[in-house]
């Protein structure tokens, strides 16, 4: 093979080379571009894309009560939890704030029990009869779900002390 022969072949593969890297380039622009995403874990080959969505895990209800007498007045307040695909939504943490008279007073973290509730109690000493009390809910995680607030039945309830 003659010398010409070679730096033609090298120049050849350098052309077919970066033909290549041009096309990589563009599949991954399109993806992007149309919003795909892909979501790889480690051990496993694993590819999420738009249409096969993580399942949503949301707020289906709020219960809130308040007892006791000024001043030493405890609101209890209970978050439900469920799952677009029925599962369980056992162990998901779940972060609420209360409030009292408009004012933030607390900011709790707990972890749903079996059934997928999660409970919180405030007491304080200066809350009086006639003040209404919020509890909202911030945020929820869990393990191969995404938290949809948009799904939510409930993403707040509020109480009167009586």
């Amino acid at each position: 093979m003659s010398e010409q022969s070679g730096k033609r072949r090298a120049q050849t593969i350098v052309e077919y080379a970066l033909i290549l890297s041009l096309l990589a380039v563009i599949v991954i622009s399109v993806l992007i571009i149309l919003g795909a995403k892909t979501a790889s874990t480690v051990g496993s080959a694993a590819n999420s894309f738009e249409g096969e969505s993580t399942p949503a895990v949301y707020v289906s209800s709020i219960s809130l009560s308040a007892s006791g007498r000024s001043p030493r007045i405890r609101v209890r307040g209970y978050v439900y939890l469920s799952t677009e695909d029925g599962g369980s939504a056992s162990g998901a943490t779940v972060g609420v704030t209360f409030s009292a008279s408009g004012a933030q007073v607390d900011s709790q973290t707990t972890r749903a029990n079996r059934s997928g509730r999660a409970q919180f109690s405030y007491r304080s000493r200066d809350l009086a009869r006639g003040d209404v009390v919020r509890l909202g809910v911030t945020n929820v995680t869990l393990s191969d779900y995404e938290y949809d607030p948009g799904r939510n039945v409930e993403t707040s309830k509020q109480t009167v002390i009586p």
